[in-house]
């Protein structure tokens, strides 16, 4: 979500979160978010960054939206993409299917499938136990493999970054990417 990362980027501590996103919200999410706030308050509770989250999801990512992100996690690949970017859309998807992705190995295994071949058998020696850390360790290969080569592990051009029509994304199907610079953004 955009917004986590704009809340994490001005340091708003969690408890101020959902009064700080619920402030920018306007018309229909506005009054859809007065009634999310009733419902907590007749049990009582005060909804969490992560109750908001989840609420905001389930109203405005309908089940067709979610069952396509779940299929586009499913068959994601890195194709082109160097970890870091691969692990950004994989992190990106993974919300949408928490029911696949319950345990470190069940994280690990998923993202190992749409890995590189050639940087799964070095990961599979070092005996990862977390997602977080078989991060760490491909990304230092390939970080190594980059420049041991003085480039990018090698990849099949047949083999797409992900699948432009289920992502959205931008596949550069085996095509060097070009870097833009725009002004006044950060």
């Amino acid at each position: 979500m955009r917004m986590e990362n704009i809340l994490q980027r001005i340091a708003c501590a969690p408890e101020f979160r959902v009064s700080h996103v619920t402030y920018q919200l306007e018309d229909a999410a506005k009054f859809w978010r007065r009634g999310v706030q009733r419902r907590y308050e007749a049990r009582g509770e005060d909804p969490t960054w992560e109750d908001f989250v989840m609420e905001f999801e389930r109203k405005f990512y309908t089940g067709h939206i979610r069952a396509q992100k779940k299929i586009e996690l499913v068959t994601l690949k890195q194709g082109m993409m160097r970890i870091p970017e691969y692990e950004a859309n994989f992190s990106k998807l993974a919300r949408f299917a928490p029911e696949l992705l319950k345990t470190d190995e069940e994280q690990m295994l998923h993202f190992e499938r749409g890995m590189d071949s050639e940087l799964v058998v070095h990961v599979r020696a070092c005996r990862c136990t977390t997602l977080d850390e078989m991060i760490e360790q491909v990304t230092r290969l390939e970080d190594t493999m980059v420049i041991a080569r003085g480039s990018a592990p090698k990849r099949s051009r047949d083999e797409p970054a992900q699948s432009q029509s289920q992502s959205g994304g931008n596949s550069n199907h085996g095509h060097k990417k070009k870097k833009f610079h725009q002004s006044g953004s950060s």
